[in-house]
């Protein structure tokens, strides 16, 4: 008997001061237990749990209430698989928050079902987290996909992402057909030294590459002249390089004939002038 008290005494301590809030139901569904951090998380105190059966899913916010009541309803006895639900609940102040619901069936030493024991921890913090990340990664995605410029990520020197003016600029039917393929390949043989030096240089010293002008090679072999600069940042741990590229091909063209236009009036100026 001491042992037995002092083995339920060593699990009040436990489960009345963990965080998370705790609670037993019995195998015909009444809750026997909800430990204190209750009220932390819901703002209501343990007793409101225990004298009403179904205030756990008066809480749950409407929206979310089917979720559990399926899950309360479709539990197996025998599942011992612990089973994960996100939902929200509002508190006795009215304020709504997200928590992490984790159940699983409880057995005794005898193999005898004891119900469910459960977990509910507060994650609003975290969702709001992961949400805020969510839409940035969603902003940024659509920015570099909208962007007129061509844009190529590479890891380790092999192409692993790019952008739709990307595919048009290197001529490419798709992004698979550049994915995986080595950057220095799409890179001018006149200009590839430099372009590798300027990588290496860029992603060991975790600055940016500024802009210069080199040659492209796209898949149909034609020669593209773009200005690009070149990023680096870590993703997944590890350092990955965005390269951004202009198709500047036209305006090389245009002061290409500029100048030829320019070096002809010049010379003809000049045979007027000796005429």
């Amino acid at each position: 008997e001491a042992q037995l008290r002092e083995s339920r005494e060593r699990y009040r301590l436990v489960a009345d001061f963990t965080y998370d809030w705790e609670y037993w139901i019995d195998p015909t569904g009444r809750l026997i237990y909800v430990s204190p951090s209750c009220e932390r998380v819901s703002g209501y105190p343990p007793s409101f749990f225990l004298e009403d059966p179904d205030a756990l899913l008066k809480i749950v916010h409407p929206e979310d209430r089917r979720i559990l009541e399926l899950h309360l309803s479709g539990a197996a006895e025998d599942d011992r698989t612990p089973c994960e639900l996100k939902f929200r609940i509002i508190r006795i102040n009215g304020e709504t928050r997200w928590v992490l619901h984790t159940c699983w069936s409880v057995f005794t030493e005898d193999r005898v079902y004891a119900g469910r024991r459960g977990s509910q921890r507060d994650i609003t913090e975290t969702n709001l987290a992961e949400q805020t990340l969510r839409e940035s990664e969603d902003r940024n995605r659509r920015l570099i996909e909208a962007s007129p410029d061509a844009v190529l990520i590479r890891s380790g020197g092999m192409i692993t992402y790019a952008n739709p003016s990307a595919v048009r600029l290197l001529r490419a039917t798709s992004e698979q057909d550049l994915v995986g393929k080595p950057y220095l390949d799409l890179v001018h043989p006149d200009d590839r030294a430099a372009s590798a030096e300027r990588v290496r240089k860029s992603i060991e010293e975790g600055l940016v590459a500024p802009a210069r002008e080199h040659r492209l090679l796209a898949l149909d072999g034609r020669v593209v002249e773009v200005e690009s600069i070149g990023v680096p940042a870590k993703f997944q741990g590890e350092i990955q390089t965005f390269g951004i590229f202009r198709d500047i091909t036209e305006r090389k063209k245009s002061y290409q004939e500029k100048a030829q236009l320019e070096a002809q009036l010049q010379q003809a100026q000049k045979l007027e002038s000796l005429g």
